[in-house]
């Protein structure tokens, strides 16, 4: 593997040192940091150690380098399985879920997961899995909450007052006795 001047022949040292001063992620900075090491001339065992990296990872790191230039410095995006609800279904979807299950022929005051997969299904022809579609309405912005009853023996306002301690308004004292007796007590001791 090439070092010095042979490294990245198309950018500079200084190049990577601003590229290293503006990156704020960690993986990146490490990996510009090792290229900016070999441009330097450095070798594999020192920029390893320098790095607290084996020495295979700094070698792996620098051969991406080689062959993508300063981008290697960033993962690669990662494919995955489409969305089986386009964006404009999942808008939808939500603007369907925040109108309540009442608006959607459910008789219940709240949505339930298989509610909300009943509901894709008949809209939009699509399954999901109990597990999976929590994982889209956290995407969405709901939570999972459980709906409780009420307490049952929660006081009333009544009660709560009457419970509560009554106060006449407080004065400040300005008789003698009263603030004299203050100046008598001593203070704490540590």
């Amino acid at each position: 593997m090439s070092k010095g001047r042979d490294f990245l022949p198309d950018v500079s040292v200084g190049f990577l040192r601003e590229r290293l001063a503006v990156e704020r992620e960690a993986k990146p900075r490490v990996r510009l940091l090792a290229a900016l090491h070999r441009k330097q001339g450095w070798s594999l065992d020192g920029i390893a150690s320098s790095l607290s990296l084996p020495r295979m990872t700094v070698y792996n790191v620098l051969r991406r380098f080689a062959g993508r230039g300063v981008d290697a410095a960033y993962d690669a995006k990662r494919g995955g399985r489409p969305c089986y609800l386009s964006l404009r279904e999942q808008v939808d979807l939500r603007r369907r879920l925040l109108k309540g299950p009442e608006a959607s022929g459910f008789h219940e005051g709240f949505w339930s997961t298989r509610m909300v997969l009943q509901q894709v299904e008949q809209h939009y022809g699509k399954r999901y899995t109990r597990e999976h579609m929590t994982r889209v309405l956290c995407k969405l912005g709901f939570s999972s909450q459980t709906p409780r009853p009420a307490n049952a023996r929660k006081a009333s306002l009544e009660e709560i007052q009457r419970f509560k301690k009554k106060r006449v308004a407080w004065y400040p004292t300005t008789s003698k006795e009263a603030t004299s007796s203050f100046a008598k007590t001593k203070p704490p001791t540590a």
